[in-house]
C-alpha cells in the first residue's frame, strides 16, 4: 500500500506513445482482469482520458494493477447506487479494456490516464468485493462489406466536422486530433465518435455493446444527428438573442 505521506506514484508516458497504443491491436491481453465501474458515461476504445476514483476502495486495485506487465485493467459502467452498495450484478457486461498511466494518488483520490485498448466481455466474477476481479473475453467483429463500411465512415466525420464547426466548447486540438482519422480507421473512428456526445450512458452503452462494426457505426451516426440537430438549435437561439 502506499502511504498518505509518500510522494504519488508517477509513471510518465509520452503523447506519441499514447497515440501509437490506440492504433496497435494488443494480442496479449490476459484472460482475467481487476475490474473499476464508472458511474458517469461507458468508457470506449480509442479514448484517452483521466478518471479519478476513490482511494477508499481502489488504492489496491490500483496498486495491483500497476505492478502487472500489462498494466491494465477492465472500465465497466455501473450506475451510481441509491442504496451506496457495489454489486457486481449492476455492472454493465461488456466494457473496455484499459491500460493505465501517470498513476497520481492524493487527498483521498486517486488519478490515471485511461488508454482505451478494446472491448472486453466479462463472463465470469471470480472476486466480487474489490479488488473485483472477472474472466473476460475479447469480442471481435466479423469482417463486413467494405465499401459499405467506407460510406458510414465518411458520413460519421461530416458529422464530427459539422459539429466541430457549430459548437464553440470543441477545440482546434480536436479539429487537429480528428483529422488523424479516416474512413479507413472504422472501428477507432466509430468509438471516438460515440465519446464526443452528449448522449445518455444507456444509449452509448448500446453502442459499446454493438461488436458488428456496421450495427455500431449506425447508431453512431443517429447520436451524432440528434447530437447536431441540438447544436444547431442552439446556434439559431444565439443568433436570435
Amino acid at each position: 500500500m502506499v502511504k498518505d505521506d509518500q510522494d504519488p506514484d508517477i509513471i510518465e508516458v509520452s503523447e506519441e506513445q499514447l497515440e501509437r497504443g490506440l492504433a496497435l491491436p494488443d494480442s496479449s491481453l490476459p484472460e482475467r482482469l481487476y475490474v473499476i465501474p464508472i458511474s458517469n458515461k461507458p468508457f470506449f476504445p480509442a479514448q484517452v482520458q483521466p478518471i479519478v476514483v476513490d482511494d477508499e476502495p481502489w488504492a489496491s486495485t490500483i496498486e495491483r494493477v500497476a505492478k502487472t506487465p500489462h498494466r491494465c485493467l477492465a472500465l465497466c459502467y455501473a450506475p451510481e447506487p441509491d442504496d451506496g452498495v457495489l454489486l457486481t450484478d449492476r455492472f454493465e457486461r461488456m466494457g473496455c479494456v484499459v491500460r493505465i498511466h501517470n498513476v497520481v494518488r492524493d487527498e483521498g483520490k486517486i488519478q490515471f490516464i485511461a488508454q482505451g485498448i478494446r472491448r472486453t466481455w466479462v463472463h465470469q466474477w471470480l472476486h466480487k468485493s474489490p479488488p473485483l476481479m472477472a474472466g473476460v473475453t475479447y469480442p471481435y467483429p466479423r469482417e463486413e462489406d467494405a465499401q459499405e463500411v467506407k460510406a458510414y465512415g465518411i458520413a460519421i466525420i461530416d458529422s464530427i466536422k459539422e459539429l466541430v464547426s457549430i459548437n464553440p466548447l470543441y477545440t482546434e486540438e480536436l479539429r487537429d486530433y480528428l483529422d488523424r482519422f479516416s474512413p479507413n480507421d472504422a472501428s477507432p473512428l466509430t468509438d471516438f465518435a460515440a465519446g464526443l456526445t452528449t448522449a445518455e450512458p444507456e444509449d452509448l452503452q448500446e453502442v459499446l455493446d454493438a461488436v458488428p462494426l456496421l450495427k455500431r457505426m449506425e447508431k453512431v451516426l443517429l447520436l451524432l444527428k440528434k447530437e447536431l440537430e441540438v447544436a444547431r438549435l442552439h446556434l439559431q437561439i444565439n443568433r436570435q438573442v
